[in-house]
């Protein structure tokens, strides 16, 4: 695959005195760089404290919203499964018919696609499910080396989700019910990593983490894997395909017991050709978080980038027109089975 940066650059003297230098990625071209024979070395010093890297982040973060203001609102329906999907990694098979939530797809000129990605989210009373369908070059690698990094390792699907549907929409710094699932395949087996930013009342069995660099800090009230998850992945040579049954109750939620719209966002997070580091991420709703190599910036959600997931829980007329249209779905007296 093509990797992030060319460093296969090229800078001679020639025996004429001047320089020549030989760049490029998907081209080679030769430059003569004049003038380099007056540069004169100078000295100083340029410092960029944390405060500064802080408001170069928030100035990101607020052009971000202003962009996303300007276009058409990402809304999902999330509807409630009669049936739920068999979780075997075929990723449509099963699921209610309806456009899936296209990602990112990339094409040539020819309209052949290079990159595509795109996810489905359904619930029950009892589980969450996600499935997400990969087309690129490189098929579900995560490494895995460090469960709490899981998103900086490799390939991955990635999910925000604000649980609480009081939250502020717009706030910039995760409220309590925000959380983090990173989902990927590492060494063979199945690894579901939960982020609960901010906790209150019980925790799940897991700790605090706080992960840091030189330009930044962040604090997670808990990190845990999620427990009780059932997954699949399913790989061909350039696409990778996933489905999993999260329980509610491993996320510290509950199933919606009536309509409601939730924020949240998908994504999908792309490996190296090795499976040991995430070289490019992207996300459904939030299209301008591109930052990479950074841990605490990594690791952070942006909930005033969210979209909408309007959760559709089918009232009794709905059920009754269900069974009424579905072959010998009668009682033992010819009524409605109810």
């Amino acid at each position: 695959r093509t990797t992030v940066e060319n460093f296969n650059g090229h800078v001679c003297a020639a025996a004429d005195g001047r320089v020549y230098a030989i760049a490029g990625k998907e081209h080679i071209t030769v430059v003569r760089a004049d003038g380099l024979d007056r540069m004169k070395r100078f000295e100083g010093t340029v410092e960029v404290k944390a405060e500064d890297v802080k408001r170069a982040m928030a100035w990101a973060a607020e052009r971000a919203g202003a962009e996303t203001a300007l276009r058409l609102p990402r809304i999902y329906r999330v509807d409630c499964l009669r049936k739920p999907p068999v979780i075997d990694g075929q990723a449509n098979a099963d699921w209610p018919l309806g456009k899936p939530i296209e990602i990112r797809t990339v094409r040539d000129e020819t309209g052949r696609v290079l990159q595509s990605y795109s996810a489905r989210i359904g619930f029950d009373a009892d589980n969450l499910y996600l499935a997400a369908e990969a087309y690129d070059e490189s098929p579900m690698l995560n490494s895995g080396a460090e469960p709490a990094r899981l998103f900086q390792t490799g390939d991955g699907f990635d999910v925000g989700l604000a649980l609480d549907p009081k939250a502020d929409p717009t706030r910039e710094e995760a409220a309590a019910g925000d959380i983090r699932l990173v989902l990927a395949e590492a060494k063979g087996k199945p690894m579901v990593m939960l982020y609960r930013f901010k906790v209150e009342g019980a925790g799940l069995g897991g700790e605090p983490a706080d992960f840091t660099s030189p330009v930044g800090r962040i604090h997670i009230d808990e990190m845990v894997q999620a427990k009780g998850v059932r997954m699949a992945v399913q790989r061909a040579d350039k696409s990778w395909r996933l489905e999993a049954a999260i329980p509610w109750t491993s996320i510290g939620g509950a199933a919606p017991a009536a309509s409601v719209a939730l924020h949240g966002d998908v994504g999908v997070l792309a490996s190296d050709p090795n499976g040991v580091s995430t070289v490019e991420r992207f996300y459904w709703a939030n299209t301008s978080t591109v930052i990479m190599s950074d841990l605490p910036a990594e690791s952070r959600i942006h909930p005033q980038l969210f979209g909408t997931l309007n959760f559709v829980v089918p009232d009794a007329g709905d059920l009754l027109e269900d069974m009424q249209s579905a072959p010998g779905a009668t009682g033992p007296d010819g009524g409605m089975g109810l």
